[in-house]
């Protein structure tokens, strides 16, 4: 008798094995979470939200599938609301510095 068949057909050898939890090699990133860290870096504040929303729903979906991607997902959630953040203060201090009306002067 020959050598044990393969799952990848006769006379092939067999391929990568991945531990549980661990993708393929060769496996696809979830593209929401690519999307999620671009949007979260290059388009702010309007970014930063997509970014958080996208994040979101790229885990989602790599939990719920096994797929890869969950460090860039992580990272579009991370920079997101990072970017969110910033732009609260930023209207906070535009807020500040352009002279609200403070109680107890006169107008």
């Amino acid at each position: 008798m020959g050598p044990p068949a393969s799952p990848r057909g006769p006379g092939r050898p067999p391929g990568p094995r991945s531990a549980p939890g661990v993708p393929a090699p060769g496996a696809e990133t979830v593209p929401l979470a690519v999307i999620a860290l671009l949007s979260a870096l290059l388009c702010w504040p309007v970014g930063s939200l997509a970014g958080v929303l996208l994040g979101h729903l790229a885990l989602h979906r790599i939990r719920r599938t096994g797929e890869p991607g969950r460090r860039f997902a992580v990272s579009g959630l991370v920079l997101g609301y990072v970017g969110l953040l910033c732009a609260l203060a930023a209207v906070l201090l535009l807020v500040l510095a352009t002279g609200a009306p403070r109680a107890g002067t006169a107008g």
